[in-house]
C-alpha cells in the first residue's frame, strides 16, 4: 500500500526522463552501429569491405609502405583530389595515421557523392592480423 501511494506522487516531470533513459539503453543495446546489430562501428567497416568497399589509406607512401592493412588502396590525402578517378565502387571505407587526416578525406568524398565510413586512426581497425608490416621508405 505504501509502494502504491509513493507511485502515485512520482511526478509527471520524471516521466521524459525515464523514456530518455530507455531509448538511451535501447540503442546501447543495438551497438549503435551504422548497419545495427551488435557489431562495433569498426568491425561493421571490416564487413563492409569483405562485401565490396574500397578500403583506402589516405597516409603518406612512406607511412603505407611501413604498414598498413591487407588489401588497402594507398592514396596520400595531398593527392586525394587528384586521384579520386582510381577509386571504384559506391563505398569507401577510410583510415589514416591518427584520424584527422581521414576525417577531411571523408569529408571531401562525402562532397564528391561517396559514401563513407572513417575509421579515423589504423590502429581501430579490428584485427591486428590483417595489419602488413613492410619496410619503412627513408625520408627524402
Amino acid at each position: 500500500m505504501a509502494r502504491e501511494r509513493a507511485a502515485a506522487r512520482l511526478p509527471i516531470a520524471r516521466l521524459p526522463m525515464a523514456l530518455l533513459l530507455v531509448a538511451l539503453l535501447a540503442c546501447v543495446a543495438c551497438g549503435g552501429s551504422e548497419e545495427g546489430g551488435s557489431q562495433s562501428y569498426e568491425a561493421t567497416a571490416r564487413a563492409a569491405v569483405r562485401n565490396g568497399a574500397t578500403l583506402l589509406d589516405v597516409r603518406t607512401r612512406a607511412e603505407f609502405a611501413s604498414s598498413h592493412v591487407r588489401g588497402a588502396l594507398n592514396i596520400p590525402l595531398a593527392e586525394l583530389r587528384a586521384h579520386m578517378g582510381e577509386l571504384e565502387g559506391e563505398r569507401l571505407v577510410v583510415y589514416s595515421a591518427s584520424g584527422p587526416g581521414s576525417a577531411e578525406a571523408t569529408t571531401l568524398l562525402e562532397a564528391e557523392g561517396w559514401r563513407v565510413m572513417d575509421i579515423g586512426p589504423m590502429s581501430r581497425w579490428p584485427s591486428s592480423a590483417e595489419i602488413v608490416n613492410g619496410q619503412p621508405i627513408p625520408p627524402g
